[in-house]
């Protein structure tokens, strides 16, 4: 119940196991109850000859429970709903009504449910040849293929489901009060800048939302409490006099859903975080909370917007797949998401299943890569211009007047550390390369850590300033060789509203490409719950 009614206000750092709240970080699937579907099955032919029904799948169900899906619980609902649906009791015979929604309550698809009511009529009309043929094949053999080796991708499961959801919430919580049109002019400045880096780790486009990739979003998501911590700060005023209660409280959810998601998605994708399980499973319980909350106060009461989304409850399935098949960074982080649009124009023409044939396959797809690279190489001073002006890693600024443009207009900056001991490094310095040819030019911005710095969703800002007259000279593969991390400085934009030029107070929030974030004392760190925010007298 106290799960239900907030956030737990004094949550600690997740880094000892007595530091675990007992109320925000225990979510299970008992506690993610909903109601019954409409037409769910009120009746049921529960005699000798009766399957066993799969447990909390009953047709006394009062509440909706998730489970967590085996193939032998998915295999006892379509016998039990095969049984019901072909009953001599008519009074008790479920029709297609009533085994849509409680296949689908299972999480089953249409073909499945329609094989099942397929089969159930050919049953009912000729009772004596009727036969089981409705199972999947895959479900039956689950000694030989068990479930947990389907793995939840974090392509489909965190971004083009978690994450994507939340952005949905958070800009129909900005449309109910017309804000949604003003963001998108207000962010895509930013957004297009970051694009025009051409980074590999951090691949973003402008917004709305449309044919977006998981790389695309999975690069929104790095950068997302910085964006929409300023855009609310410019056009929602938060506080107990700031507006109706309901208002408070639907801004400040938001803010606790944004930090929550950027920090359980980091933790599962910093090379450093991403095998410590019982914190990821911490943050993602957290998550969960905080979504529950912000669905309440923006949708209102009885609605949720994971309830009926699977993904959302199959983030608990995460920890036991990594103790089991590791890290999901392992699975997928970020690229070569569109390599199917190779490999698709190939195989429109047949799909048999000769191993010979995939094999001549595989043989001609590498053939063709390799001509595309050998041509690549042939253009000469083409990709060496291209080479030297970009990298994957960070962008390479065409002049000193360009970066120092950059600053004063406070814009997105691309920048890197170097490794110790390389350089004149001094303390809370990042660098950016600029300039053409074989050597390339580095500016430093120095950062000032303030414990008390400006935080906007978690996301702390610091007092920056570019060192013009320290221009240091470096040959660009020593350069590349001698980076430690690459970073995007992300400007703390304010008035942005009201002047027709952005007020730029000199702060950056820093975004690295391991998913560390440089924290208010300055140090490059791991992203951590803020309890600015949940510490704030507003969510108690």
């Amino acid at each position: 119940s106290t799960l239900q009614t907030s956030p737990c206000p004094l949550l600690e750092v997740l880094t000892e196991p007595g530091n675990v709240c007992q109320e925000c970080c225990q979510w299970d699937c008992d506690m993610a109850l909903g109601p019954l579907p409409e037409h769910y099955p009120t009746v049921s032919n529960d005699g000798d000859d009766s399957p066993t029904p799969p447990k909390n799948r009953t047709a006394d169900e009062t509440q909706h429970v998730p489970m967590l899906q085996t193939f032998q619980w998915l295999q006892q609902g379509l016998l039990y709903s095969f049984h019901n649906a072909t009953t001599s009791t008519r009074s008790q015979r479920w029709r297609r009504q009533n085994i849509n929604p409680y296949l689908k309550s299972m999480g089953m698809g249409g073909k499945v449910i329609d094989a099942v009511w397929e089969s159930a009529k050919h049953k009912n009309k000729y009772p004596n040849t009727a036969t089981i043929n409705f199972m999947p094949y895959l479900w039956t053999i689950g000694d030989v293929l068990p479930m947990e080796r389907f793995i939840n991708s974090p392509m489909h499961l965190l971004f083009h489901g978690v994450v994507d959801d939340v952005m949905k919430l958070v800009h129909k919580f900005m449309a109910k009060y017309k804000k949604l049109e003003t963001f998108e002019r207000f962010v895509n400045v930013h957004l297009l800048e970051i694009e025009m880096f051409r980074l590999d780790w951090c691949k973003l486009r402008k917004l709305p939302k449309a044919f977006w990739l998981a790389e695309d979003i999975l690069g929104f998501c790095r950068i997302m409490p910085c964006i929409y911590g300023i855009f609310f700060a410019n056009n929602f005023k938060f506080g107990r006099s700031s507006g109706s209660s309901r208002f408070v409280k639907s801004c400040n959810s938001v803010q606790l859903l944004l930090n929550s998601l950027h920090v359980m998605i980091s933790t599962l994708m910093n090379p450093r975080t991403s095998t410590d399980v019982k914190k990821i499973d911490s943050y993602i319980k957290v998550f969960l909370s905080c979504g529950h909350q912000a669905s309440k106060w923006i949708e209102g009461k009885g609605e949720s917007f994971w309830m009926d989304r699977g993904n959302h409850l199959s983030l608990l399935n995460l920890p036991a797949q990594i103790l089991r098949f590791g890290p999901v960074r392992w699975y997928w982080e970020g690229v070569s998401e569109a390599f199917i649009h190779d490999v698709k124009p190939h195989l429109i023409e047949s799909m048999r299943k000769s191993a010979t044939y995939f094999r001549d396959k595989l043989v001609l797809i590498y053939k063709l890569r390799c001509m595309a690279f050998i041509k690549l190489r042939m253009k000469g001073s083409t990709m060496e211009e291209d080479r030297t002006s970009r990298s994957k890693g960070f962008y390479r600024y065409a002049s000193l007047a360009e970066v120092e443009t950059s600053f004063q207009l406070g814009m997105p900056i691309s920048a890197f550390i170097f490794q110790d001991g390389f350089v004149p490094r001094e303390k809370c310095l990042v660098w950016v390369a600029f300039g053409r040819g074989v050597n390339t030019q580095l500016v430093p911005i120095q950062y000032s850590a303030d414990t008390n710095s400006v935080q906007l969703c978690g996301m702390p800002f610091m007092d920056c300033e570019l060192l013009s007259n320290n221009v240091y000279s470096e040959k660009f593969d020593t350069v590349k060789d001698k980076i430690s991390s690459y970073c995007v400085l992300l400007p703390h934009i304010i008035n942005h509203v009201n002047t027709e030029q952005p007020a730029f107070d000199r702060k950056y929030a820093f975004i690295y490409d391991d998913w560390d974030i440089l924290t208010s004392s300055g140090i490059k760190e791991e992203v951590l719950l803020s309890r600015q925010l949940f510490l704030a007298e507003d969510n108690i």
